[in-house]
């Protein structure tokens, strides 16, 4: 649900949120299928390039002056070359790029379940979500480095201030090294499954259908194609899910609360 909602999403922070709550999902899968510390390795290796990817959003969204729509970020390659390159990186990580920190959990995770066989509705659910992930990720990527631009081209973004930079560039490290380095550290040797030529290089096709289906969703300038605005609707609005939980509590807070004041403050 939160990768479709994402890959029809326009809002940055949003696409971010959606994210992180399909990498979630991916956790309690593995532990649902008993890996724990599996699980737990995801959530830090995760945790570290997160949080460069907030970093670099959250400058990008002040540069341009509180606007959070994705779709007018196309322009930071002039701009802003270097912080176009740690975005660019952040995002590809998190899709599980091969030795990138991303990879060394998602590899192992796929390779498991589709080792153990554990549950055919398990394996198709992991690999839906890995390549819906491949899929934003790589639309939020074109959108923020391509040509053409969809709305309006990005003027006032320019490479962050020398603090930001070395912040985020010593995350960017972590996001290279750590998943090599902790992969030996959360990970025994009864985690890596041996799979053949073939076996191993479905992975790599995950990771190459969600990519191809990200191009998909964007046409040669950079315009979403046209879908039925009921489908999009459904599709970003997390299958409509808050006006069944969120909006009906909030409403009736709102006229509780609004009961209150016309009582106990206006008499």
């Amino acid at each position: 649900m939160a990768g479709v909602s994402a890959n029809f999403e326009t809002d940055m922070k949003k696409i971010i949120a959606l994210s992180t709550l399909s990498q979630l999902g991916l956790m309690l899968i593995t532990l649902r299928v008993g890996l724990s510390d599996l699980a737990f390795f995801h959530l830090v290796r995760h945790a570290i390039f997160k949080s460069s990817l907030f970093m670099c959003a959250g400058f990008i969204i002040h540069s341009m002056g509180g606007y959070q729509d994705s779709r007018i970020m196309s322009g930071l390659r002039g701009s802003a070359p270097f912080l176009r390159v740690l975005f660019g990186i952040t995002n590809i990580a998190l899709i599980g790029f091969p030795f990138l920190a991303g990879f060394y959990s998602k590899d192992i995770i796929l390779e498991i379940i589709y080792f153990n066989t554990l549950n055919i509705w398990i394996l198709v659910g992991v690999i839906v979500g890995t390549g819906l992930t491949i899929s934003y990720s790589v639309r939020v990527v074109y959108l923020g480095g391509g040509k053409d631009v969809m709305l309006s081209r990005v003027r006032g973004v320019r490479d962050a201030s020398f603090n930001v930079i070395k912040s985020v560039r010593g995350l960017l490290l972590g996001r290279v090294y750590v998943g090599y380095l902790f992969s030996w550290l959360f990970l025994v040797e009864g985690y890596r499954p041996i799979l053949s030529g073939i076996e191993k290089r479905y992975t790599l096709g995950v990771i190459y259908i969600g990519g191809v289906s990200g191009f998909f969703y964007i046409g040669l300038k950079g315009y979403i194609i046209n879908f039925k605005r009921e489908g999009i609707l459904f599709a970003s609005l997390m299958w409509f899910i808050p006006f069944l939980r969120t909006k009906p509590l909030r409403a009736l807070s709102v006229s509780e609360g609004g009961l209150k004041v016309k009582v106990l403050e206006l008499g």
